[in-house]
């Protein structure tokens, strides 16, 4: 996504005119990019949402990379194409066809990954608002990864992107937890880069003890070291949420692959030729997702993944390319009463391929 924010910062980052620029970056914050360790997260309310008057034996849960309203446009930071903005009718045309998916699932919450806000590649639209009142469920939290007044390359401008979370039920208490930076870079593309956090929000789910919802999207470049950190940082919170006698999902795009994955490396449609920005190296990286699946329950078992990855894969780059690994996450304390991924092959699914470069995954879970 920086790609060109890295080869200007590269050229300004040696020795002391660097260091000047990053000390004054990080201090006087001009760009409005930087974030506090924890901070409350935006709560959000459609007009005319109302809460429901009793909760339910069950909830329904979704998570979705919606690539900000993109669908397959080949945008430049995927390195199939050259766009970097869209206009208005196009975003507003991916939008709806994104809300009537999450109608047809009909959830109880969804976590979303890469909600634009006011971003110029998006035309100015509030994606968060527009989701939120689209989909019906009018309860929504957001906590942005990526905020600049302006992105100095590609065009990029203005940027506000992020994770959010829609509810059914009213959302009591919502905070944003920073995750780890890619170490070995520069203060100068720290400024201007993806900085991955966690949204947690608390929901008022009638009849049920305290419940909350998750939502992350880990770093796709910078190597296993930062994803293993950030990793870390997640199952920490979801542990103190445990500790506390509260229930929790997680929905994320974790940037991993699950063990016993046929492939780690060599996808087809990784078109990126800078190793920096290979997002489809998982060399290395066998064990990571490990302590995740250790610590909480999965919709998609690993004994079930590996007898045929794919039925459950999540993701790929390029339209032309159908899904191919999975990096897609739906997490729980309890064990799911059924779940999938929404890849849209089987009869009568819905084809999700044209939606996003994400297939959503849907689970659901019981009152206890």
């Amino acid at each position: 996504m920086a790609l060109n924010v890295r080869a200007l910062a590269r050229k300004i980052s040696d020795g002391k005119a660097g260091r000047w620029a990053s000390h004054l970056l990080w201090s006087r914050d001009p760009m409005g990019a930087t974030f506090r360790s924890r901070e409350p997260a935006e709560i959000w309310r459609a007009p005319g949402a109302r809460s429901p008057s009793k909760g339910s034996d069950t909830l329904r849960v979704m998570t979705w990379n919606v690539k900000f309203g993109g669908g397959r446009i080949d945008f430049f930071f995927d390195g199939h194409g050259d766009r970097v903005r869209m206009n208005e009718a196009e975003v507003l045309g991916n939008l709806e066809q994104l809300a009537a998916m999450i109608r047809r699932v009909d959830p109880d919450v969804v976590m979303l990954q890469e909600v634009d806000r006011g971003s110029d590649r998006v035309a100015g639209v509030d994606q968060l608002a527009y989701l939120a009142r689209a989909s019906g469920l009018g309860f929504a939290a957001y906590g942005s990864q990526w905020r600049a007044r302006f992105i100095p390359s590609d065009g990029v401008g203005r940027v506000d992107s992020g994770n959010a979370i829609l509810s059914r039920y009213p959302l009591v208490l919502a905070e944003r937890v920073a995750l780890p930076l890619i170490q070995d870079q520069s203060g100068v593309v720290q400024y201007f880069y993806l900085k991955r956090c966690l949204l947690r929000a608390r929901l008022a789910i009638p009849g049920r003890r305290g419940f909350w919802a998750l939502c992350t999207h880990l770093s796709a470049f910078g190597g296993g070291e930062v994803k293993r950190a950030q990793l870390d940082a997640v199952l920490r919170e979801c542990a103190r949420i445990r500790s506390g006698g509260e229930g929790l999902v997680l929905g994320a795009d974790l940037n991993a692959l699950p063990p016993g994955s046929a492939r780690w490396a060599g996808f087809p449609d990784v078109a990126s030729e800078d190793t920096d920005f290979d997002a489809g190296d998982f060399r290395g990286q066998e064990d990571l997702l490990v302590p995740a699946y250790e610590a909480l329950h999965p919709v998609v078992g690993l004994e079930e993944y590996a007898r045929d990855n794919a039925p459950f894969q999540t993701h790929s780059s390029s339209g032309r390319h159908f899904y191919n690994r999975k990096i897609d996450y739906l997490f729980s304390d309890s064990p799911w009463l059924e779940g999938g991924t929404l890849q849209g092959r089987g009869e009568g699914e819905v084809e999700t391929m044209s939606l996003s470069d994400h297939a959503p995954i849907v689970g659901v879970r019981g009152s206890t």
